[in-house]
Parts: structure tokens; sequence; C-alpha cells
């Protein structure tokens, strides 16, 4: 989440990343958006790992997933899953 909202900083053109979390059972949800310039997700050279290597493969090492949707001109958003240990609360 932490990468996803780097990036949106760095390249997004914007102020503003809306973060939501979420947890459903034990799945944990994170959504980051934001309504900055967008990109081609396919269009990422493979030499690049920002959104590959610090994104989806870190959530998939910790059993997670992660999405990715971007548009150019519409914005990019980011949906983070991984179910978490039971802590013993409800």
């Amino acid at each position: 989440a932490e990468e996803c909202m780097v990036n949106a900083a760095r390249h997004a053109g914007t102020d503003t990343v809306d973060v939501l979390v979420s947890r459903t059972g034990s799945m944990v949800s994170v959504l980051i958006s934001d309504a900055g310039c967008g990109f081609d997700p396919e269009s990422i050279p493979l030499e690049r790992l920002g959104v590959r290597r610090s994104v989806v493969d870190r959530m998939a090492e910790v059993g997670g997933r992660a999405k990715v949707m971007s548009t150019p001109g519409r914005g990019t958003t980011v949906v983070l899953e991984a179910a978490v240990p039971d802590a013993g609360t409800p």
C-alpha cells in the first residue's frame, strides 16, 4: 500500500490519493485510488519493476493478490487483498 501511495505521489500528477481499508472475516482489502493522469499497465516495459515487483509480486509472496486498474487520463486504482491471521478478536 505504501508503494502505491508513493507511486501516486510521484507519477499521478494530483495532490490527492484516497485509501480505503476494510476487513471481511480474515480478508483485509486496501484500495488506493487517484484521479491523476493514469497509465496503461500493459505498456510497462519488463525492465521496469516498480508496479510488478514492489506491488504485484510482494502481494503474491504473502499469499495475497494485487489488481492494478488504470487508464490514461482517468486515474489509477489498486486493490490489495490478503488473508490475515485471526487475532482472537471479533
